[in-house]
């Protein structure tokens, strides 16, 4: 049917709406509430009990910073995980399949391809093991090659903190940007593949279409209660341990045997970060901003902790300081409550004239971010460069256990590749300036070169046949 697709394109905006929307009013009075709680109440206590500002330091800008952004952006995932188990439990989920197949059937893609791709929305490890439901051996290689590209609910957060800050009137329109370009990008994956290395084999979609049926709220419940829960344990198993390996990093130095504090642009990870600079500059990310190399390479590990490692640093730099009594904390937490829902309303109501200007994100940190990207256009390529440069080491394991390990190498080469030329045109483009963009396509067309000059039967065997 002709309304097929304008009704798949209104579904996904509704979806982005309320996860974004209704999240973001959650999220900033449970943000001021947990840190009065983990950071400046626990510091207090610690305070009280006259512990040296080494352990405070290590409880409260370690653990306690980490449990904060392991909980925090929780609203958000959430509405994301409600809205997936609804087209899930209601069957709209399997007519994705069917209206996507002849899209699908020109990058030599089953319509199941994009089942598996709507499933890196929330995870992008879940989804690259659904490849399994797929017959073909070469459609599950594609496929999973494809699942990093959409963006997970870690990097949802990312996009929402940074929009905010930079783009405060057009919060929504950033972040679907981003989520078309990830989409764009796992297209042009299937496409290269299709034409080099992976010829498709052209075989009819055969699929039983479920008849529509009203959600089960305890099922979609449970659903988001699990799904929620799996995602804070693999947060705070991450978060935790990397904000407190960065405080140590950033905040002490050992002389004489002791440990005494020292300035974040004397310590390890700066001296490590301004090595590398040279090679983020072409992206708008100048010497001062060193952090923010600093983030990408813990993002690396999982993109939960790239704001974490932001928060930490550029509080020890001084930018992102506040202390808050439990009562100023519930008065600001109310506040934030009764005008994040007055926004909301004033949305839903008047949608053109202020959806986009509705907040979402934390305000010192934003203030932070203003401090140390000096133009929109290095904040967008920064988060292009976020969106597409890598997987975080989940979802290359899983990549590695379902295709091989020379696949999962191939895709971490091909998403960097192309995450820094991205990056790089972004930035350029809106200096003015285009040599740089000229010179990242460049070495971008040599990859996809490479691919065509190597033979497509001798690159099958690369997705060995027991794990494919």
């Amino acid at each position: 049917s002709w309304t097929a697709w304008p009704f798949f394109v209104a579904v996904m905006a509704v979806m982005l709406t309320l996860t974004v929307g209704v999240g973001g009013v959650i999220q900033a009075p449970l943000e001021v509430l947990a840190q009065a709680v983990f950071v400046d109440g626990l510091d207090r206590a610690l305070q009280w009990m006259a512990s040296p500002s080494w352990l405070r330091m290590l409880l409260c800008d370690g653990i306690g910073q980490g449990v904060v952004l392991s909980i925090v952006f929780l609203p958000v995932l959430m509405g994301l995980f409600f809205s997936l188990a609804i087209l899930e439990q209601s069957g709209y989920m399997i007519r994705v399949a069917v209206i996507t197949d002849a899209l699908m059937a020109r990058l030599g893609l089953p319509g199941r391809s994009c089942v598996a791709m709507l499933l890196g929305l929330g995870c992008n490890v879940p989804a690259v093991m659904a490849t399994r439901t797929l017959a073909s051996k070469r459609d599950r290689v594609v496929t999973a090659l494809m699942v990093p590209f959409m963006s997970c609910t870690a990097r949802l957060a990312i996009y929402a903190v940074f929009a905010a800050a930079f783009f405060p009137h057009a919060v929504h329109w950033v972040v679907l940007f981003l989520y078309l370009l990830g989409l764009l990008c796992a297209l042009l994956t299937a496409w290269v593949l299709k034409g080099t290395l992976l010829p498709s084999d052209d075989e009819p979609m055969v699929i039983e279409l479920t008849a529509y049926q009203w959600p089960r709220l305890s099922w979609v419940l449970k659903t988001v209660m699990k799904r929620s829960w799996g995602f804070v344990k693999r947060m705070v198993v991450y978060v935790v341990p990397v904000s407190v390996g960065f405080a140590m990093l950033t905040r002490w130095q050992f002389v004489g045997g002791g440990v005494i504090d020292a300035a974040a642009e004397g310590s390890l990870a700066a001296h490590w970060a301004h090595g590398v600079m040279p090679l983020f500059a072409p992206m708008g990310i100048d010497a001062q901003n060193w952090s923010a190399v600093v983030a990408l390479f813990t993002g690396a590990v999982a993109k939960e902790v790239v704001l974490g490692t932001l928060s930490q640093l550029y509080q020890v730099d001084g930018v992102v300081a506040h202390v808050q009594t439990w009562t100023e904390a519930l008065h600001q937490a109310g506040a934030l409550w009764v005008s994040g829902w007055f926004d909301f309303w004033q949305a839903l109501r008047h949608p053109i004239a202020t959806l986009s200007a509705m907040h979402v994100g934390d305000d010192g940190l934003s203030s932070a971010l203003w401090h140390h990207f000096h133009h929109k256009s290095a904040a967008l390529a920064y988060l292009v460069f976020i969106l597409l440069y890598l997987p975080c080491l989940s979802t290359f394991f899983a990549i590695d256990r379902e295709c091989g390990r020379r696949w999962a190498f191939g895709s971490f080469i091909w998403s960097l590749t192309l995450a820094y030329a991205m990056a790089v045109s972004i930035y350029q483009i809106g200096q003015g300036r285009g040599v740089y963009v000229l010179l990242a396509w460049g070495s971008l067309g040599l990859i996809v070169w490479s691919f065509i000059r190597v033979r497509p039967a001798k690159m099958r065997n690369w997705a060995p046949v027991s794990s494919c």
